[in-house]
């Protein structure tokens, strides 16, 4: 029993982050492996942490990253057998940016609620965070528009 494992249920944290390391092992230097966040973050929580997101102004990255992890609790909670339905995610997390309260946070910060993003920037994003089609501007709207703070 205790720190070793035993029969108190804990498992050891090394086996808690073993699919942190192999997201580290599997990264590539000639793309983004969201992969390491995703896996960060699942660890943090089994370890009883918690994890923090930021950017400039806290409402584009973080609005992205924020609904993504609120889908992926979401799902985690509904049930035996959720928390791997990667569509069903990302489905909850674009409904979240489109509908949800992070347009309130770039309405405030920009006068409008839509991200600052544009077409152009969306196509290079990883799926897991491109925000829904309707809630950014086209490349010019999106340059007159753009938060410089």
């Amino acid at each position: 029993a205790g720190e070793g494992g035993g029969d108190d249920g804990e498992v050891p944290p090394h086996f808690l982050l073993e699919g942190l390391a192999r997201a580290v092992e599997a990264q590539s230097t000639s793309e983004k492996n969201v992969d390491i966040l995703l896996e960060a973050e699942r660890a943090a929580y089994r370890l009883g942490g918690g994890r923090c997101t930021f950017c400039k102004s806290g409402k584009d990255r973080t609005a992205m990253a924020a609904t993504l992890e609120q889908a992926v609790l979401l799902e985690q909670h509904l049930g035996p057998g959720a928390g791997r339905d990667f569509d069903a995610i990302l489905q909850r997390a674009n409904l979240m940016r489109a509908r949800g309260v992070r347009l309130a946070n770039a309405h405030k910060n920009v006068g409008r609620p839509k991200y600052s993003f544009n077409s152009f920037q969306r196509q290079f994003m990883p799926a897991i965070y491109k925000p829904p089609i309707e809630v950014i501007d086209d490349m010019i709207t999106s340059t007159l528009h753009r938060d410089t703070t």
